[in-house]
């Protein structure tokens, strides 16, 4: 709003309104005088934009943002730690701590003979990646050995601005009540495991309300967060008795979203100097940035479809590729149509 509102444009002005007879010249004393002026007033006016910026939550940054959206009742959905299972050949206690691939690990209980739950001390998403043989971080009498094996509860990172902004525009135009569809999607996407929701409405005669979600990354969740999230929302041992955050008399059953592995085959002519092995990775992260997109917009289509032509253009695009043809998804030369609680996973690469 004041972007011209530069030292250098309010000194020109300042000079422009002087007097004929007075130098003007930088260095003199009138352009000293107004120099110091003038900085004082560049100063003013960003600290003017700051607050111009701030007062609504379309041009709001995230520190403001988190504020404002308090008086929706939104709050931004913090980075978590991973949950790991550790196997081990030993009894282990509870708080020791491990290490694997410069990252640490918490022993928060046992589940079950010499199996335990891990939670990596690194938030986010980076505690998903790590499996092997853990070394002890404190002192374990006799140490026999362990490793993580599996993840149980994804670490997610902290929710982007621009997606929480727009979860705060929606509470504008949906309103949220007595467990309605918005009410639905509100609680749910409140919750640190999920990233997107899909409720339909309970046939007649159906006895519960069905749920699918995906987990933070629009991924298929595990069963231990499928349990952790139907607890939270109607427990079984008392559903519909309002226990959770599901209204009284409402009994929902809640489901993982079903993920379908899509096979690509597809004839690729290289450039000279190319070949699949050097450009492998860069077509496997096209696809998968592809994939990813597709199961972002799960929750708003009703059914995804994995199409071709979007395939072999991402592919395309790739340096050494000069074309590619015939492609199949799963073994048939046509877009793949997902059902409606269905996700895509990437499958198997095939260049023929």
């Amino acid at each position: 709003m004041f972007e011209d509102r530069t030292y250098e444009n309010i000194m020109k002005e300042m000079m422009s309104e002087m007097p004929d007879d007075i130098n003007t010249e930088e260095g003199s004393l009138i352009f000293n005088a107004c120099a110091k002026q003038a900085l004082k007033l560049e100063e003013a006016y960003l600290s003017m934009a700051y607050i111009y910026d701030n007062m609504l939550p379309d041009t709001q940054d995230e520190e403001h943002l988190i504020r404002y959206s308090k008086e929706r009742g939104v709050e931004i959905k913090k980075a978590t730690h991973a949950i790991l299972l550790g196997v081990f050949n030993q009894e282990i206690e509870t708080g020791t701590r491990f290490t694997l691939n410069d990252m640490d690990y918490t022993v928060v209980e046992c589940i079950g003979g010499f199996n335990y739950r891990l939670e990596c001390e690194e938030e986010g998403t980076v505690g998903n990646t790590s499996f092997g043989e853990l070394d002890p971080v404190d002192y374990v009498d006799e140490w026999q050995g362990g490793q993580i094996t599996k993840v149980l509860v994804p670490g997610v990172n902290r929710e982007d601005t621009e997606v929480f902004r727009q979860r705060v525009f929606d509470t504008f135009t949906t309103k949220a009540f007595g467990g309605n569809r918005a009410d639905y999607i509100r609680f749910f996407n409140e919750m640190d495991e999920v990233g997107s929701i899909k409720a339909e409405r309970r046939d007649m005669a159906a006895t519960c309300i069905d749920v699918y979600f995906t987990d933070r990354d629009f991924r298929v969740p595990s069963t231990v967060v499928v349990s952790s999230v139907q607890e939270k929302v109607d427990p079984e041992s008392s559903q519909g008795d309002g226990n959770g955050r599901a209204p009284i008399g409402h009994k929902v059953m809640v489901h993982p979203v079903i993920g379908v592995t899509i096979d690509i085959e597809t004839k690729i002519t290289f450039e000279n100097g190319y070949s699949y092995d050097a450009v492998k990775s860069y077509i496997d992260s096209k696809v998968s940035e592809y994939f990813s997109e597709l199961r972002a917009k799960w929750s708003d289509s009703e059914n995804l479809t994995v199409r071709i032509s979007q395939l072999e253009s991402r592919i395309l695009s790739v340096d050494g590729i000069a074309d590619i043809s015939g492609s199949k998804l799963n073994g048939k030369d046509e877009n793949y149509v997902l059902g409606t609680y269905e996700i895509p996973l990437e499958g198997e690469f095939n260049a023929v």
